[in-house]
């Protein structure tokens, strides 16, 4: 397994009617890690043999995150 980060910038401050959304990203198969990074990125983790970043991209809307993908970059373990 390869972890990734996948890092999205928020299109709108981080409030209280994200918490779900989120928790609802942390549940699914492959993601390893969700964190917040202030009020205004999130972090996503994931396993890169289970999903890919265009994957991870739809999980985020599918939650109805208004996000966007700023970068990606490989994990050391």
């Amino acid at each position: 397994m390869a972890k990734v980060r996948a890092v999205y910038a928020l299109t709108r401050t981080f409030d209280e009617s994200m918490v779900q959304p989120v928790h609802r990203v942390y549940g699914t198969k492959g993601i390893k890690g969700v964190d917040a990074m202030g009020m205004h990125s999130i972090n996503v983790d994931y396993d890169d043999k289970l999903l890919t970043v265009a994957d991870v991209d739809r999980i985020m809307h599918c939650a109805g995150l208004p996000v966007s993908r700023t970068w990606r970059v490989q994990l050391v373990e």
